[in-house]
This record gives C-alpha cells, sequence and structure tokens, in this order.
C-alpha cells in the first residue's frame, strides 16, 4: 500500500454471534462513514461456533499492524460478542493498531443466555458468565488505553443493559464513556440515534 493512506481513516466492523450478514448495506452508522470520502469501511466476517481467540486470531491476520498503521486512524466497532473479539489478544498491545474501539451492546460480564448453546458453539461458551475467557478479557481492558465506548440497549434481553454489558474498568479508566440507548440487542446496530451518539463522540475524541 501507499503512504497516502496516511491521509484516510479505517473503519473495521465485527459483527456479533450470528454475523448478521445485511448489517453492513442498512446499518445507518456504516451507511455514514462509508458516505465520507476519506474512510474505509470493512466487515470483519463472525464465527459463533469458534472461540474468541480464534476469532481474535483471523482479526488481527486480516488487519495486522502494519496494515493499520498506513491509515491515519483506526476504528474498531463491534457488536455483541463482537465487541469482545479485540480484548481476547495475543498479538501485542491493542494501542498499537486501533485509535478507539466502540463495543454495542457486547458481554463484558457475560449473556445470561449463552449457557444454552454453550454445547455446540464455543463462543457460546465462552460468554457464560463467569467464565475464564471473560476474566482474560478483564485484565487485558484493565491495560488497554486507548478510548473505549459502551452503547447499551436499556430493552436488550439478550445482554440486560447495566448488568452484564458494564465491567469493573468502566469506573477505573478515565477514557471510557457508555451510552444507554432504549432499543433492543438487534436494535443497537440499526438505531439512528445509535449512529447520532456514536459520531458526536468522534468528535469528541478526534477533534
Amino acid at each position: 500500500m501507499e503512504r497516502r493512506l496516511k491521509m484516510d481513516n479505517l473503519v473495521v466492523f465485527g459483527p456479533g454471534w450470528g454475523g448478521q450478514p445485511s448489517s453492513v448495506l442498512l446499518n445507518p452508522l456504516l451507511g455514514r462513514f462509508k458516505g465520507l470520502a476519506d474512510t474505509k469501511v470493512v466487515k470483519y466476517p463472525s464465527n459463533g461456533l469458534k472461540g474468541l481467540r480464534e476469532a481474535n486470531d483471523a482479526l488481527w491476520k486480516q488487519f495486522p499492524h502494519e496494515i493499520l498503521n498506513q491509515y491515519r486512524r483506526t476504528l474498531y466497532i463491534g457488536h455483541s460478542m463482537g465487541g469482545l473479539v479485540p480484548f481476547n489478544n495475543k498479538w501485542g498491545d491493542l494501542t498499537n493498531g486501533y485509535d478507539g474501539v466502540i463495543a454495542l451492546g457486547s458481554p463484558f460480564k457475560g449473556a445470561p443466555g449463552a449457557k444454552l448453546g454453550s454445547w455446540f458453539s464455543k463462543s457460546a461458551e465462552e460468554m457464560v458468565p463467569g467464565s475464564v475467557a471473560l476474566d482474560s478479557i478483564s485484565r487485558i481492558l484493565n491495560s488497554v488505553k486507548l478510548p473505549l465506548l459502551s452503547v447499551t440497549g436499556t430493552f436488550d434481553s439478550i445482554v440486560p443493559d447495566g448488568r452484564f454489558s458494564e465491567s469493573d474498568f468502566f469506573y477505573s479508566r478515565a477514557d471510557v464513556t457508555e451510552i444507554k440507548i432504549p432499543t433492543t440487542h438487534v436494535g443497537l446496530i440499526y438505531s439512528k440515534k445509535v449512529a447520532d451518539h456514536i459520531f458526536e463522540w468522534l468528535e469528541d475524541k478526534w477533534k
């Protein structure tokens, strides 16, 4: 790649457990990013049957530091399980790659219904509250310095707002913002209000 990419922004979108195949086309947030002449939007494919570590390996192989560093600014947006993927990390400090992470309804403390799918899905097993994987993610979050925005839905029945989407690091780090929106788990990726709040946050962080 040519160094002119330093003038561009890269947005990587990580969908949740089911992959939401239509979310790039219908998502008003990604649509607004796509409308920016200097911003490239790519969707990182998700496979909920595999574990978070396998998903993280695939993410960093597709977007290693050498590629991310060629962009002026890089942003990772993850919905549900997709918001946990960057933090199950063995490829080095996340701050060397991304300039910010946005998690939409991500189960930092697990998902109550994950146990139902744990017998056939490794990632569901890892999202059972109190799992070893979630403990590991919590430790990594405590050491990451980049800005983090967590958007939660007050009508989210998959990852209940306030009890499972929050984590202790939210209160021990200065550069963490949490926004609560009156919507459902799926509604978080299709809500115009979510898109408006995210762009306000970015204007403050990237001004």
